[in-house]
């Protein structure tokens, strides 16, 4: 699957699981759980303990259909090893605009964090596939993309922070390509616990929602 089919599967699934955990085994629990789930896009963040290894591990035995991809990337270096593991997209916070030539370089689609109309757009011109807007829920939510997109139509952005299952749709009908889903996916308190049970509901509860939407 070459860069322009990630990014066309992202706009398409819309959901993606962000995985953070305090240890590997913790955070591999969290994706096979929201993979069962049916989810098919899982991005491990490099906050978890050896995220590169646990990457290339899930990459290799994942589902047909589920792609890997890296969070929390904050330097070129974090990125190649991202990629050098297996994953399909790369993520970050920060607009790092590095990010976007290293990715490019070998057909991977890089989405860069921002915040201000200023920051998205820069990241955008940049060559971003996507604009992560984190954190979203902290500055008005979906009513602040739809504000930011009124003057600024067609520009491609996932939302991050704050996203629930009370509220993703309207993030969607804000104007969100992608939603990021963490703590409200993936609780803190199952995630430690390794309360299998509980993610893999909670993820089809989602992915339910979002076919009844």
């Amino acid at each position: 699957m070459d860069r322009e089919q990630v990014v066309r599967l992202l706009g398409e699934a819309k959901l993606v699981a962000v995985v953070r955990a305090p240890t590997k085994e913790k955070a591999r629990r969290a994706a096979l759980a929201v993979m069962e789930g049916g989810f098919r896009l899982v991005e491990v963040t490099f906050t978890v303990p050896d995220a590169p290894e646990l990457i290339e591990e899930l990459a290799r035995d994942a589902p047909d259909g589920v792609l890997m991809g890296a969070g929390s990337v904050t330097n070129v270096s974090q990125a190649k090893l991202a990629i050098g593991a297996g994953a399909r997209f790369v993520v970050s916070p920060i607009r790092q605009l590095d990010l976007v030539r290293v990715c490019h370089q070998v057909k991977i689609p890089c989405i860069l964090g921002a915040l201000t109309a200023t920051e998205i757009v820069e990241a955008h011109r940049a060559g971003a596939d996507q604009v992560k807007v984190f954190p979203a829920g902290l500055v008005g939510g979906p009513r602040y993309l739809q504000q930011v997109l009124g003057p600024l139509p067609g520009l491609s952005l996932m939302a991050s922070g704050g996203v629930t299952l009370a509220n993703f749709r309207d993030y969607l009908a804000a104007g969100a390509r992608t939603l990021a889903l963490q703590s409200d996916l993936l609780d803190p308190a199952w995630v430690d616990q390794g309360d299998h049970h509980a993610m893999v509901q909670r993820a089809r509860e989602y992915l339910r929602a979002l076919g009844e939407g």
